[in-house]
């Protein structure tokens, strides 16, 4: 059975410093397939609460390459945050 890794890329921001990208990689636990590694894929983008969208409202889009993007809806601007599923190599 693969292993899989959810990686999450956003924007962060100290302040009085640039915007830097920064990139976690959480992995699934147990010995899931590919499918059941999507679900949990959709459970953990429904929850993230990217700092990049703090006090910002947020939807959670579905890519059609496996991946979700989170982005702010209330009209500023504010650095998405993208969620993707990847296979671990040996």
């Amino acid at each position: 059975m693969p292993k899989w890794l959810i990686v999450v890329e956003e924007m962060v921001q100290a302040e009085g410093t640039p915007p830097q990208r920064q990139v976690k990689a959480f992995p699934l636990p147990g010995n899931l397939d590919r499918e059941k590694a999507l679900v949990k894929l959709r459970e953990r983008a429904r929850q993230h609460k990217p700092d990049s969208l703090k006090g910002a409202s947020r939807a959670v889009c579905r890519n059609g390459d496996d991946s979700f993007l989170i982005v702010s809806t209330n009209g500023k601007w504010h650095a998405p945050c993208v969620l993707r599923l990847h296979e671990q190599v040996e």
